[in-house]
């Protein structure tokens, strides 16, 4: 069963809200302080928020790349927040910078793909 092409936002609505719930459960759940290098956790930043952006803007063509960037950002800077008060967690600034440019960089793929999907 194929899916139709009019069914297809409704498919990356799908596949956003799962990845917004599944980072929310990984960044706002209490770890034991563990050895992460920088590069490795801001590559993780980089593509989480890459696919919400991309996923986004699949799913909800109609909403502007400057509307979907600035919800996606203050959704990042708040789990920032967040994680000031859950033990394991801290806040950083560096994140929320890493959190831009995997959005920008998500933008880019989608303006790449907005007429083949």
């Amino acid at each position: 069963m194929a899916i139709q092409k009019n069914q297809i936002p409704f498919v990356f609505k799908v596949l956003f809200l799962g990845t917004l719930f599944f980072i929310s459960w990984q960044t706002l759940t209490p770890q034991p302080l563990q050895p992460l290098t920088v590069v490795n956790d801001k590559i993780g930043h980089i593509s989480a928020f890459f696919a919400l952006m991309f996923l986004f803007k699949q799913g909800w063509k109609s909403i502007s790349f400057t509307i979907a960037f600035i919800l996606l950002l203050n959704y990042g800077i708040g789990i920032e927040i967040l994680q000031y008060f859950i033990p394991g967690r801290s806040f950083s600034i560096a994140d929320m910078f890493a959190d831009a440019l995997g959005l920008l960089l998500g933008i880019g793929l989608s303006q790449y793909f907005r007429n083949y999907i």
